[in-house]
């Protein structure tokens, strides 16, 4: 019995010393850093309780609309694009859901999706939509990051490689505040579901589609990461976040 419980134990141990981690690699034609900016509809409500110790300076739940419209002469064979919200986003082209996310992680190590833009395109003008929300404080099913000077109070980042060209979130893009959605304070149940108060008259249907008229919209308020010792670069990577990491879907 010694002699083959020994065994058993010494064939467990080359087991576990041949496992190898999990490597999560960049999809093509993406890289660690990003050529999106961080954007949302507003500017960051962002306070300091000390010089170093940044806090929301009205953590309530907050919905935002982001559009971008896009001319195409020509519809491309794939036109993969990444998206990451700090909170929760809807991604719609042409009015068409085709991403929901983003995974649910710390916030400090959160995985971006990826999605295949190029089956909802189409010749002329297209659309890109983004519903996003932010909750503001902590609940079962997310977790806020502590904030830097300039992010953790909401924002969006996207980037799609179409054909020949780029479209990033940047100040392109439109936005209005989801009125329609009134804030709802979460019940501090473990098993409590995202609560939503949603009055339909006062939403811009239509305003994913192509045909939509955004002209009264204002552009989007694109965020300059800011944190001790930043160096003012845009693009993600960027603090509290860290670098964005590969999908897991």
């Amino acid at each position: 019995c010694s002699s083959t419980r020994g065994n058993i134990e010494h064939a467990h141990l080359r087991a576990v010393v041949n496992v190898r981690p999990m490597q999560l690699h960049h999809p093509e034609p993406f890289s660690a850093r990003w050529r999106a900016h961080w954007i949302w509809h507003e500017p960051p409500a962002i306070t300091t309780e000390t010089a170093t110790r940044a806090v929301l300076a009205d953590p309530r739940d907050t919905v935002a609309l982001l559009r971008r419209r896009v001319e195409l002469t020509s519809v491309p064979a794939e036109a993969p694009c990444r998206i990451w919200a700090d909170g929760r986003y809807v991604l719609r082209v042409n009015g068409t859901e085709v991403a929901r996310g983003p995974v649910r992680s710390d916030p400090r190590r959160a995985h971006y999706d990826v999605v295949d833009l190029a089956p909802h395109l189409r010749l002329g003008t297209n659309v890109l939509a983004v519903t996003a929300r932010h909750f503001g404080t902590a609940t079962s099913w997310w977790a806020p990051v502590p904030p830097s000077y300039t992010l953790g109070a909401g924002s969006v980042v996207l980037e799609a490689c179409l054909g020949d060209r780029w479209v990033v979130t940047d100040h392109e893009w439109v936005c209005r505040p989801g009125s329609a959605w009134t804030p709802v304070p979460v019940p501090g149940d473990v098993a409590c579901l995202p609560l939503e108060s949603f009055d339909a008259r006062e939403h811009p249907h239509g305003w994913e589609l192509p045909a939509f008229d955004d002209s009264s919209w204002p552009p989007v308020v694109e965020i300059t990461p800011l944190h001790t010792g930043a160096h003012g670069d845009p693009a993600p990577p960027s603090e509290p976040f860290g670098m964005l990491a590969p999908p897991v879907r």
